[in-house]
C-alpha cells in the first residue's frame, strides 16, 4: 500500500494493530504505533486505542501497555479501553494492579460483565477472597448476575477457597451453564477433597446433558485417584473413548496414573502398552510406579525399552533415573544398579535427585564407599541428600559419623534440617548408648526450632529417653504430643516397662484402650520385650495372658519366643518347657533351642538331655548340633 502511495487509514491500522497482537510481533507493532500517532489517528477512534493497549499487553510490555492506555483521550476512553488494560495486567500476572484500576472504574461507563468477570479472576488468582466477596455484592442490581462467564468465575473463585456454599449458590442460580462452569465446580470439589461430591456433580452434569471436556475428564480423575476408585475410574476412561478425548496425552497420561493409584498396575502395564503415543511423563509414571511397587524386574525392563526408544525427546531424566535406581535398591539387583549408574550422564549424576538415590541404592547394596563418594559428588546438596547419608550411616551403624554429617550440615549452612532428619539422628541416639549426651542436646535444639512434636517424631523423643533411662523427660514429650496414635502409647508403655514402673505401665495400657486405641501384634512385641529387659516375668505374663483374653489378640511365635526366652533367662525352665509343649506345632524347634539355651545358662544338664531329644524329634537333619550344644552345656558346668 505505501509503495503504491495509498495512505492507509484509521480501520487499516486497526486489522494491522489486531493482527500484531494476535501473533505476538511485538517489533512491528511499536513501527505502526508509531505510525499512527505521526498521522494523528490515535486521538480519532476509540477501538485504535484499545487495540494498541491490548496488544502491548498481548506481548508482555506493560509499561508500552500502561503509557498507550493513559494516552487515551478522556472522550474515546471507554469500558473496552478499561477492559483491555484490566487484561493486560492479570496477562503480566499483575492481579494487584488489574484490581486497582477496576476500583478506579468510572460509573459513566459503567463495568460490565468482562470487567467483572477480570477482576474476580484477579481476586482468585490472590486468594483475596473478602475482596472478591465485595466485588461480587457490587453486582447486585447491574443485572449481570446472569452473565454466564462472570458466573462461572464467581464458582471458580468460592469453589477454589473450599466455600462451598457460596460457590453451589452461583452455580444453581445459573439459568445457563457451560461445561466450564460444571468443571469449575467439579474441579473444586476434587482439590479439596470432596471426592464423592465431584463425582455426584459429574453424573448430574452427564443427565442433564452437558457434555464433559478434558477439563471435566482430568478433575474427575483426581477423584477416583485420591479415593482408588477403580471400577469408577474405568467407568470413565470408557467414556473418554466413547466421546473421542483418548487422542489427548495429557488426559491418557492421567488415565495411567489413575490406574497406577488405584493399585491395578497390571491394567496399568495392559494401558501404558497400548497408548497411541506416550511421552517422557507417561515412561515415568509406569517406571516409577513399577518401582515403588516392588516390581523391579518389571520397572528395569521398562527402563531398557526406553532406552531403545529412538525419539530425542524420550531421553530419560533424573526422575526416571532414580526411580529405577531404586528398584534396584537391593544387593539382588545391585549389579544392574551400577550399570545403570554407568549410563547416567555426569551433569545427572551431580543434581540433588540423582546424587541422592545413588546414595540410597549403594548403601541399601551395602556399599557405604561408593554412597559416600555420590554424595561428594552432588553440586548442591538439599535437605534429601543430607538425609540420605545421614540414613546411610545410620543403617551401618556408624552412628557417631551419622551425627558428624550433622553437625557439617549445619556448619555448610546449605540446609536446615527437617524432622526426618531428627528423627533419624535421634534413632543414632537409641541405638548408640554413648550419644546420650548428643540426644539431649538434639532435642533442645528440636524444641528451640519449634518443631511440633508430631506422631513420628514424638515418639522417636520417647524411645530416645526410654533407652537412656530418663522416663520423666519421656513422659513430658508424651504429654506435650497433641495427637498420639497406638505407636506413639505403645512406646510410653514400653518406656515405662523398660524403667520398672509397672504400676504406671499398667494404668497406661488400659488407658489407651479407654482411648479407642487397641493393642495389636506390634504393641506387644514392643511390651514384652521392655518386660524381658527390665527382668519382670510375671508382668510379661500377665501382658501374655491379657493379648488374647482381653483384646482377641493370637499370640504369633515372636510372642511366644519372648516369652519363653524370659521365663528360661529367669530361671523358669520347667514354665517355659511347658509353654514349648503346648506350642511346638507352631515354634517347630526354635523354641526348644531357646529352652536349650536357658538349661545351659543354668546348668540343668538332665533337663537339656530331655529338652535334645524333643528337639531330634522336630529336626532328625540337625541332631548332630543339638547334642554338641548339649554336651558345651555339661563341659561348662
Amino acid at each position: 500500500m505505501d509503495c503504491l502511495g495509498e495512505r492507509p487509514n484509521a480501520i487499516t491500522f486497526l486489522n494491522l494493530i489486531v493482527a500484531c497482537g494476535s501473533s505476538g510481533d511485538l517489533k512491528r507493532g511499536r513501527i505502526l504505533h508509531d505510525r499512527i500517532v505521526s498521522c494523528g489517528f490515535d486521538h480519532q477512534l476509540a477501538n485504535l486505542g484499545n487495540a494498541i493497549v491490548h496488544m502491548y499487553g498481548r506481548s508482555g510490555s506493560i509499561a508500552e501497555a500502561r503509557r498507550a492506555f493513559l494516552a487515551i483521550p478522556s472522550r474515546l476512553k471507554s469500558v473496552a479501553s478499561f477492559n483491555s488494560m484490566l487484561r493486560a495486567y492479570v496477562l503480566a500476572g499483575l492481579q494487584c494492579e488489574a484490581i486497582d484500576l477496576f476500583d478506579q472504574m468510572p460509573n459513566d461507563p459503567a463495568p460490565n460483565a468482562v470487567s467483572f468477570t477480570t477482576a474476580i479472576g484477579a481476586c482468585s488468582a490472590l486468594g483475596w477472597i473478602e475482596k472478591g466477596a465485595a466485588i461480587h455484592a457490587r453486582l447486585a442490581g447491574t443485572g449481570l448476575e446472569t452473565d454466564v462467564g462472570l458466573a462461572t468465575a464467581l464458582v471458580n473463585m468460592y469453589g477454589k477457597r473450599g466455600l462451598f456454599d457460596m460457590a453451589t449458590k452461583v452455580f444453581e442460580s445459573m439459568t445457563a451453564k457451560t461445561v466450564v462452569t460444571w468443571s469449575a465446580l467439579i474441579a473444586a470439589y476434587a482439590q479439596h477433597g470432596h471426592a464423592e461430591e465431584a463425582f455426584d456433580l459429574y453424573r448430574r452434569m452427564m443427565r442433564e446433558g452437558s457434555k464433559p471436556n478434558e477439563v471435566t475428564f482430568l478433575s474427575v480423575l483426581s477423584a477416583c485417584s485420591t479415593m482408588r476408585w477403580l471400577e469408577r475410574g474405568r467407568e470413565i476412561h470408557s467414556e473418554i473413548v466413547n466421546l473421542g478425548l483418548d487422542r489427548s496425552l495429557v488426559l491418557m497420561n492421567t488415565v495411567l496414573t489413575m490406574y497406577i493409584k488405584c493399585r491395578s498396575l497390571d491394567e496399568a502395564g495392559e494401558f501404558f502398552a497400548a497408548m497411541a503415543s506416550r511421552d517422557l511423563k507417561s515412561w515415568m509414571f509406569i517406571i516409577a510406579a513399577n518401582a515403588q511397587q516392588g516390581r523391579p524386574e518389571r520397572a528395569l525392563a521398562l527402563f531398557r525399552s526406553l532406552l531403545e526408544e529412538r525419539d530425542p525427546t524420550l531421553q530419560p531424566d533424573e526422575v526416571i533415573f532414580a526411580s529405577v535406581l531404586n528398584a534396584c535398591s537391593t544387593k539382588k539387583w545391585s549389579d544392574d544398579g551400577r550399570a545403570i549408574h554407568r549410563i547416567i550422564p555426569p551433569r545427572l549424576e551431580a543434581t540433588a535427585v540423582i546424587g541422592t538415590a545413588l546414595v540410597d541404592f549403594y548403601s541399601n547394596c551395602g556399599d557405604l564407599a561408593n554412597a559416600k563418594a555420590a554424595f561428594a559428588r552432588i553440586v548442591a546438596k538439599d535437605v534429601a541428600a543430607w538425609n540420605a547419608i545421614i540414613g546411610a550411616c545410620i543403617q551401618h551403624r556408624l552412628y557417631e559419623e551419622a551425627l558428624e554429617i550433622f553437625y557439617r550440615m549445619n556448619v555448610e549452612g546449605c540446609s536446615l534440617p527437617n524432622h526426618r532428619t531428627f528423627v533419624a539422628l535421634l534413632e543414632a541416639c537409641t541405638e548408640s548408648p554413648s550419644l546420650g549426651a548428643a540426644g539431649r542436646k538434639l532435642y533442645e535444639r528440636i524444641v528451640a526450632s519449634g518443631y511440633e512434636l508430631g506422631l513420628v517424631l514424638g515418639t522417636g523423643i520417647i524411645n530416645m529417653f526410654a533407652k537412656l533411662g530418663s522416663l520423666d523427660r519421656a513422659r513430658d514429650v508424651f504429654a506435650r504430643m497433641p495427637i498420639k496414635d497406638l505407636v506413639s502409647w505403645t512406646a510410653i508403655i514400653a518406656a515405662h516397662t523398660r524403667s520398672g514402673a509397672r504400676v504406671e505401665a499398667r494404668e497406661l495400657y488400659w488407658m489407651m484402650a479407654l482411648q479407642g486405641l487397641e493393642p495389636d501384634e506390634v504393641t506387644y512385641i514392643s511390651i514384652l520385650s521392655s518386660c524381658a529387659h527390665a527382668g519382670m516375668v510375671d508382668e510379661a505374663w500377665s501382658y501374655f495372658v491379657s493379648m488374647s483374653e482381653d483384646f482377641g489378640v493370637e499370640p504369633r511365635e515372636e510372642h511366644y519366643v519372648c516369652v519363653i526366652d524370659l521365663l528360661g533367662r529367669a530361671g523358669r525352665l520347667r514354665d517355659a518347657e511347658e509353654l514349648v509343649m503346648k506350642t511346638s506345632k507352631l515354634l517347630g524347634a526354635v523354641g526348644w533351642t531357646s529352652v536349650l539355651g536357658a538349661c545351659r545358662t543354668h546348668g540343668d544338664l538332665h533337663r537339656a538331655n530331655q529338652v535334645v531329644d524333643e528337639a531330634v524329634k522336630l529336626e532328625p537333619e540337625n541332631s548332630g548340633a543339638y547334642l554338641l550344644l548339649a554336651h558345651t552345656s555339661y563341659n561348662n558346668h
